[in-house]
């Protein structure tokens, strides 16, 4: 237990070590100057080239002995710096920048998939869903339909809490992306399910109610297993810890927001569009989330500090391009039956990336050598 305690306590201060090298916290960077210029005095002797692994852990101590008065550097940080400078470095560092925009994008995903249309409406909907003939029906036989919407919105709800059970289950064992890219294509068709059920005759009102209320269940198991619970779980990881109550609390503000636009716009567009139309846009808007989770949101399941800091060193170009190379793969494998054996498959991002970076600089030099030598 100490010895983990003390890993999570030396990789919290190499972390700070890291992220200020894009910082511009003068009084920082001058202790990290003469930590690094008294390390190298009480080091005379060892003059040999250290290896990558041997730097980085000599800056992680480095960065913990260098602070005045016996103070820790992420303290010192945490005393130095604003809640107002934290909230700048989520557009400023590079690095916290893409994961503001991971977590930006499984937030607005998560309004944009249509899970709070039944949370508000369901009730609306599922009377809707029920009538047999809204202009001759009774108001005896509208109380009945009342009450069974009701309890239709009760098992909506309760099927949303249950099936949660999914997600946690597999959340780590899987991967986030894994259940986003899972999530948001059930959403859309199970979305459009309901959509068309509301077109079946009110004459038949059993097989009506029956299909809508079967796909709204899919939908929530769907949600319930997938985009609902890795919004929370994604967004409250990909910060560095000195930035986190803040990154955190900038997604959570998207969410809250694309939750009051809906509550706004929704009741407006469930009377224009009728059900059948706004559950077919909220199906298309599925795709939008399911693109922009895509291609912002990286695989962060069970990645420590030091390698989520290298997943979030690569430039959203980088990422775009790496998910196309990845698309391009799956189509092979899956559909072409191409590559049996998956010796081509992509690399996990990060070492996809500093691949390219490596055979990118060797045929700059090369192209260098050759025009020096003609």
């Amino acid at each position: 237990a100490c010895r983990d305690l003390y890993l999570m306590h030396v990789r919290v201060q190499g972390e700070i070590v890291y992220l200020n090298r894009h910082k511009r916290n003068r009084n920082v960077q001058m202790q990290l100057k003469e930590t690094a210029s008294s390390g190298n005095k009480s080091e005379g002797a060892d003059i040999r080239e250290k290896s990558p692994e041997e730097e980085n852990a000599i800056g992680m101590e480095d960065g913990m002995e260098g602070t005045n008065n016996g103070q820790e550097l992420y303290q010192q940080e945490v005393r130095l710096s604003s809640y107002r400078q934290r909230f700048l470095q989520l557009f400023t560092v590079p690095r916290i920048r893409r994961a503001a925009q991971a977590g930006f994008a499984v937030m607005i995903a998560q309004q944009l998939c249509g899970i709070n249309i039944l949370a508000f409406l369901s009730s609306t909907i599922f009377a809707d869903a029920s009538e047999s003939s809204p202009v001759t029906t009774s108001q005896s036989l509208r109380d009945i339909y009342n009450l069974k919407a009701l309890w239709m919105s009760f098992g909506f709800g309760l099927s949303n809490f249950v099936f949660t059970w999914l997600a946690w289950g597999n959340i780590d064992k899987k991967g986030r992306r894994f259940l986003l890219n899972w999530s948001f294509p059930c959403m859309c068709i199970t979305l459009l399910g309901a959509a068309l059920s509301f077109l079946i005759s009110h004459d038949r009102e059993s097989l009506r109610l029956g299909f809508i209320v079967l796909f709204v269940i899919l939908f929530t198991i769907a949600y319930s297993a997938g985009e609902g619970p890795v919004a929370f779980t994604l967004s409250s990881e990909v910060f560095p810890l000195l930035n986190r109550e803040v990154g955190m609390s900038f997604s959570v503000f998207w969410n809250l927001l694309g939750a009051g636009i809906v509550a706004l716009t929704v009741p407006q567009l469930a009377y224009a569009l009728k059900p059948t139309g706004l559950l077919g846009l909220f199906a298309g808007l599925n795709l939008v989330a399911w693109a922009l989770v895509f291609f912002l949101v990286p695989e962060t399941a069970q990645e420590n500090l030091e390698n989520m800091n290298d997943i979030f060193e690569v430039s959203t170009i980088e990422h775009f391009r790496y998910r196309i190379v990845c698309l391009k793969w799956s189509f092979n494998y899956y559909i072409r039956k191409r590559d049996p054996d998956r010796s081509d498959e992509p690399d996990p991002l990060a070492v996809w990336a500093k691949e390219r970076e490596r055979r990118w600089g060797d045929e700059t030099r090369r192209a260098w050598s050759a025009g020096v030598s003609s």
